[in-house]
């Protein structure tokens, strides 16, 4: 039987001799510069010689390509095409194209669903970490507070970032995250309420107001805690 397979070979044949042709002649012309000039750089020779190599660079890299390609299509070539074609009585299987559509439409929409998670991932992730190192430093500073029942020593604790002024709208536009934003809303709101109060009268500290920040300093923290598990 005839072989149907591309002649491949052939067009690398051509190129290949083609690369020789011109490394051969840039190869004439870079000598006569190197003999005829002193420096060779700059002579007419010596560039029209650099061309030609570097014509003979693709063209040896394109006959490599064509003889790639052309192995990679002999292991996919049937040598026989007629073993494939439907035998006399037997029913050809109706094709789907609905069905095969919506699979592919499918398979583009979770791609690109999977696109979406893992660019989020990368916003998201330093931001709740960076908040939970905000949340981390306002329990310390409140737990110091209670212990002392005042605000001396912990008012930089209350100093926070910017982080989370920064990124709250981003986060609130967040969907299926309403409950991450409402804790830290929360909890940050409390952190400012401590910090005025420690910044108007340091001397004093009240439990009901310390107990209820940190309450919801915890709060927080265990929503960040979660959600961070989950972006992995």
């Amino acid at each position: 039987m005839k072989d149907l397979r591309p002649g491949l070979p052939d067009g690398c044949g051509f190129w290949l001799g083609t690369a020789a042709f011109f490394a051969a002649l840039g190869a004439i012309g870079i000598t006569i510069a190197v003999t005829e000039y002193h420096p060779p750089w700059p002579s007419a020779w010596f560039i029209a010689g650099s061309v030609l190599c570097a014509l003979g660079c693709v063209a040896a890299t394109w006959a490599l390509v064509l003889y790639l390609a052309h192995k990679e299509a002999g292991r996919r070539w049937c040598p026989n095409p007629s073993t494939h074609a439907p035998r006399a009585g037997q029913r050809v299987p109706a094709t789907r194209p609905r069905e095969t559509a919506a699979a592919r439409a499918g398979a583009i929409l979770k791609a690109a669903d999977a696109i979406g998670r893992g660019e989020l991932a990368r916003w998201l992730r330093p931001v709740l970490r960076e908040i939970n190192g905000d949340l981390r430093q306002a329990a310390v500073g409140i737990e110091q507070a209670c212990r002392d029942r005042s605000y001396w020593d912990v008012r930089h604790e209350f100093d926070l970032g910017q982080t989370w002024e920064g990124n709250r709208r981003r986060l609130a536009a967040l969907e299926g995250c309403g409950d991450l934003y409402d804790t830290l809303r929360d909890a940050y709101a409390g952190i400012a309420r401590m910090r005025r109060m420690a910044a108007g009268s340091p001397g004093l500290a009240e439990d009901k107001d310390l107990a209820g920040v940190l309450e919801a300093v915890r709060k927080a923290q265990a929503a960040v805690g979660n959600e961070l598990a989950e972006l992995g």
